[in-house]
């Protein structure tokens, strides 16, 4: 396309220098200082040139297809200021073992036999007066473990406590 007045041009070389031509199927003037870019999918955007700025700006696009406007897509996002990385070690693992100074482990295994180990896989609802609950909820915190635990805890030590 040639443009046909000096804010056209401005605008053409615009867009020649910020998007890619393979993907520009049509260059098309609108008016004095617009032009159409009509992109291979079928989307198109009108540039224009504001006189009052000095800016080449955008109107609103009109969408021929549902793909979204290449020149509208969000940029990367960057994690370098991601306040959890604060928690996350940057050392590896083979030098936090290094710095240890701890004794040997055992050469031999000690995988324990799948027989003898019960997993917790029963589930059940209970209802507890709001007294009760907090006893035992500060009691977990007390502790430093959780409600579930501190519970199966105490009913494990009563049972095994009567059998004895």
């Amino acid at each position: 396309m040639k443009a046909q007045s000096e804010e056209q041009g401005k605008v053409l070389r615009h867009i020649e220098e910020n998007f890619y031509q393979d993907g520009i199927a049509v260059l098309e003037p609108v008016d004095r200082c617009s032009i159409r870019l009509i992109y291979k999918t079928g989307n198109s955007l009108i540039f224009y040139y504001d006189p009052g700025s000095g800016l080449i700006k955008t109107r609103e696009p009109i969408y021929k297809s549902k793909r979204k406007d290449m020149t509208k897509m969000p940029k990367k996002k960057s994690f370098k200021d991601n306040p959890a990385l604060q928690f996350i070690s940057t050392d590896s693992p083979a030098d936090s073992i290094a710095e240890k100074d701890e004794e040997p482990a055992p050469q031999y295994p000690m995988k324990r036999n799948p027989l003898y180990i019960e997993t917790k896989s029963r589930r059940v609802q209970l209802m507890f007066q709001p007294s009760l609950y907090n006893k035992i909820k500060a009691l977990a915190t007390e502790q430093g473990k959780s409600i579930n635990d501190t519970i199966h805890t105490i009913l494990d030590e009563h049972i095994n406590g009567k059998d004895q």
